[in-house]
């Protein structure tokens, strides 16, 4: 029996995420996705569909999901924030006045609204308690780790972070047994790249026993050394 409409096509979808049919489960979400008018409905589709993608290894793919879901859901709700929480998301706009972010978002997102109606709880609100928009962020970090993009993984981690109060785990698995730190990862303006490796001894991802190193990376001249190691028991906290 076919699926009547995209609620149908999106659980079956995500049922066979469950079972290990990844690919079955892109064209159950692809479906869910041509079915729904509404556009927020569509980013559950767009996120299912980029977990199934990130399953198969496609990771350009995922990434392009999440993109469009993440965009969904701020164009949606992200002036029911606030402009500080905007901030800490984007802090490439720190040289924007809290005026000038909140007509651009309006002028972009709501042109049918009045900006008086919005902007109150824009410049002087309570921040969006949100798990929804951090949990894409994560998942796109995540989707460049594995495609071994450290610099956008890390961006998307402190957007997650720092525009919802440290939400998420900061050991984010990269390999099969291997984590980096999130939150000490270095960046330097001489394109190098510092981080903590932690490596799993065991066969599960349980804490210890495990191994942890501090690597220098020279992106531009394809070289690595270790600033640091260590064996440990117990899952380490930094």
């Amino acid at each position: 029996m076919y699926p009547q409409d995209w609620i149908d096509y999106h659980d079956r979808g995500l049922t066979k995420m469950l079972s290990g049919s990844p690919y079955e489960a892109i064209s159950d979400f692809t479906a869910a996705i041509k079915i729904e008018g509404r556009e927020l409905l569509k980013s559950s589709g767009y996120e299912g569909r980029a977990e199934a993608y990130m399953q198969t290894r496609q990771w350009d793919l995922a990434i392009a999901d999440l993109n469009t879901a993440i965009s969904l859901q701020i164009s949606s709700i992200l002036m029911l924030g606030n402009v500080r929480q905007f901030r800490d998301i984007y802090p490439e706009y720190a040289a924007a006045s809290d005026e000038a972010i909140g007509r651009k978002l309006h002028q972009t997102f709501y042109p049918n609204l009045k900006y008086e109606d919005l902007s109150q709880k824009f410049l002087t609100g309570r921040p969006l308690a949100s798990t929804i928009i951090p949990d894409l962020y994560l998942k796109r970090s995540d989707a460049y780790l594995h495609k071994g993009d450290w610099r956008r993984a890390l961006i998307d981690f402190r957007r997650a972070t720092n525009g919802f109060s440290d939400y998420g785990d900061r050991w984010r698995k990269f390999e099969a047994h291997n984590f980096v730190d999130m939150k000490t990862f270095e960046t330097t303006r001489g394109g190098s790249v510092k981080m903590w490796i932690k490596e799993a001894q065991g066969e599960s991802d349980d804490p210890g026993p495990y191994k942890l190193f501090r690597f220098e990376l020279n992106c531009s001249g394809e070289q690595i050394r270790t600033l640091s190691w260590a064996v440990t028991m117990h899952r380490e906290i930094l």
